[in-house]
C-alpha cells in the first residue's frame, strides 16, 4: 500500500469513527417504556474502540513511512516528514504576510487623510505582494510534488 492509498482509508476509517460515535450517542438514551435501541452501548463501545486501534496503527504506520522515505523534492533531498512540515511552515508564513498586507486596506479604510501621513510601511505594497505570490507558488509547486510521492512511496504493513 503506497502512502496515498493509507491516507485515503485513514480518511474512511475516520469517517467510520465519527458515525460509530455518533450512532452510539443518538441511541444511548430512549423513553422510557419505549422501544429500546436495536444497537447495544456496550457493542458500540467494542466496536469503536476497535477503529480507534486500528486508526492508531495506520497513523503509526503512515508517520514511520514519512520519516523513513526520502524524496528529491525542489529544495533538496528531505524525508516526507519534513517536506510537509515546510509546507506547513510555508502556510504560516503566508499567513503572517496576508496579516501585513491587510494592514494596507485598513490604512485605505479607516484613516482619513490627515492621519495618513502618521505611519509608513517598511515595504511597499507590491513588493509585499510579490512576496506572498512567489511564497504561494512555491507552496502549491511543493505541495503538488509532495502529493505526487504519496502515490509512489509505500507504506510498511
Amino acid at each position: 500500500m503506497n502512502l496515498g492509498e493509507a491516507l485515503l482509508e485513514l480518511k474512511a476509517k475516520r469517517s467510520e469513527l465519527v458515525r460509530l460515535q455518533e450512532l452510539r450517542e443518538n441511541s444511548f438514551k430512549f423513553r422510557q417504556g419505549g422501544k429500546k435501541p436495536e444497537e447495544k452501548f456496550d457493542n458500540l463501545n467494542a466496536e469503536i474502540a476497535k477503529l480507534i486501534a486500528e486508526i492508531r496503527k495506520l497513523k503509526m504506520r503512515i508517520e514511520n513511512a514519512n520519516h523513513v522515505r526520502f524524496i528529491d523534492a525542489p529544495e533538496g533531498r528531505m524525508s516526507i516528514a519534513e517536506a510537509i512540515h515546510y509546507v506547513a511552515d510555508m502556510r504560516s508564513e503566508l499567513a503572517c504576510l496576508q496579516k501585513l498586507k491587510d494592514e494596507y486596506r485598513e490604512k485605505d479604510r479607516w484613516m482619513r487623510d490627515d492621519d495618513a501621513s502618521e505611519y509608513e510601511f517598511q515595504v511597499p505594497q507590491r513588493e509585499l505582494l510579490k512576496a506572498i505570490n512567489d511564497l504561494e507558488a512555491k507552496k502549491v509547486r511543493m505541495d503538488a510534488f509532495l502529493s505526487a510521492w504519496n502515490w509512489k512511496a509505500d507504506v510498511a504493513e
